[in-house]
């Protein structure tokens, strides 16, 4: 009985984000946005929104702690994702999106505040990551 929690964990672990960055990129690209930040801003921002939605919508209804309620709800989100796009014509993302090279690397130089913004994010998303996987549950509701 124990594995098969952690096949739907797994599982759930995988479809979940999956269905969120498909949603984002569909809406962001009816969105028709032209430069290559503001789609991956926008996919950011419509994703979480997705995710904020399905939790509000779930907390309302009491359904929050329900795996399969999850995934239907952002199961319907991606529809209405899908039915817009094609709705639209199917527009496409700004394309050229290229992994950073050299061109990074003599920017981070130049502007260094941002690279030390970064790893203070970066510090602080670790610490978090850390306190998830050491602190037992303590909430004895």
């Amino acid at each position: 009985m124990a594995l098969a929690s952690h096949w739907e964990t797994l599982i759930f672990a995988i479809v979940s984000p999956f269905l969120v960055l498909v949603t984002g990129v569909l809406f962001t690209a009816v969105l028709k946005l032209r430069s290559r930040p503001a789609s991956l801003i926008s996919v950011f921002v419509l994703g979480y929104a997705s995710i904020v939605f399905t939790a509000e919508t779930l907390g309302s209804s009491y359904g929050l702690s329900d795996r399969t309620y999850w995934i239907a709800l952002q199961s319907v989100w991606l529809l209405i994702a899908v039915s817009t796009w094609i709705a639209r014509r199917r527009p496409g993302m700004p394309t050229g999106f290229a992994l950073p090279g050299t061109d990074a690397l003599v920017s981070a130089r130049l502007h260094p505040l941002p690279l030390a913004f970064a790893a203070i994010v970066a510090f602080t998303y670790a610490i978090g990551a850390w306190l998830i996987v050491t602190v037992p549950p303590n909430n004895y509701d």
